[in-house]
């Protein structure tokens, strides 16, 4: 990398930095170490405990990186009229390509782990709930989904409330809104962010079930548009948090009262 190239990426990155104090305060941060357990806990708990610190730390990071995310997209977007061609292209590929993609694909990961977190921690919990016959019959972490949230959860008050906020992250105006960003470009070809064209052939079905090949093209996904849908998947996120720390609440209680006293 030549130094005219590493002097062009520096004031860029200098020009997004001024940008981002513009940027108005659209979300919050999701916290951290605020479980009620003992550090100290006898088997079987100690599996909760340890698979809850990982959890609640992981799902955190991933909100608050969304929630960063979508400040990082919203400055930069500050940025680009300012910039040549060429400097807006430096800076798609080395700044903003990255952050964007990253963000249009937390919202499916983040449900994702509060599906597979509130399985876990459930089917433990369970191990709690008086007169509940438990057994270790949890499927492959590979297989955990919503089925399996409803199964093991379905025994604690907070987990409609969870099922409720989970369900709405990535759902709905957000897929279309991005343009099916998430799935097209783990499995397909995706739209490009900000420059270039796609998707110049696609296959579709008629109303006869007949295939047929359509010319056409796809345009790019412009910064804020990709802002403004993931505004309302901060919220979605934060709701799904509140309430997966209520059915947290409520595990810690049941556990407690297991717990030998002092």
């Amino acid at each position: 990398m030549s130094d005219e190239q590493n002097d062009l990426r520096a004031e860029l990155y200098g020009k997004y930095l001024a940008a981002l104090p513009q940027v108005p305060v659209e979300g919050r941060m999701m916290p951290y170490e605020w479980g009620r357990l003992p550090k100290s806990l006898p088997f079987p708990w100690v599996i909760y405990g340890q698979m809850f610190t990982e959890y609640a730390i992981e799902i955190a990071n991933a909100v608050n990186n969304l929630t960063n995310h979508l400040a990082r997209i919203r400055a930069w977007d500050l940025v680009l009229p300012s910039l040549s061609d060429d400097d807006r292209m430096e800076a798609l590929l080395e700044f903003i390509q990255p952050i964007a993609t990253d963000a249009l694909s937390l919202p499916y990961a983040i449900r994702s782990r509060f599906i597979f977190a509130i399985a876990h921690l459930s089917h433990q919990a369970n191990q709690a709930v008086p007169n509940f016959r438990w057994s270790d019959d949890l499927p492959e972490d590979e297989k955990i989904g919503f089925k399996e949230a409803k199964k093991y959860g379905q025994h604690w008050l907070a987990y409609p409330r969870c099922k409720d906020a989970f369900e709405k992250i990535f759902k709905g105006d957000f897929e279309a809104e991005t343009l099916d960003f998430r799935h097209s470009h783990n499995h397909r070809f995706a739209p490009h962010v900000m420059m270039g064209l796609s998707q110049f052939i696609t296959r579709k079905k008629d109303a006869e079930g007949n295939w047929h090949y359509v010319m056409g093209f796809t345009k790019p996904l412009e910064l804020k548009r990709i802002a403004d849908a993931i505004v309302p998947q901060c919220h979605h996120c934060y709701d799904a948090f509140e309430a997966f720390q209520a059915l947290v609440a409520e595990h810690e209680t049941a556990i407690m009262k297991t717990l030998p006293s002092s």
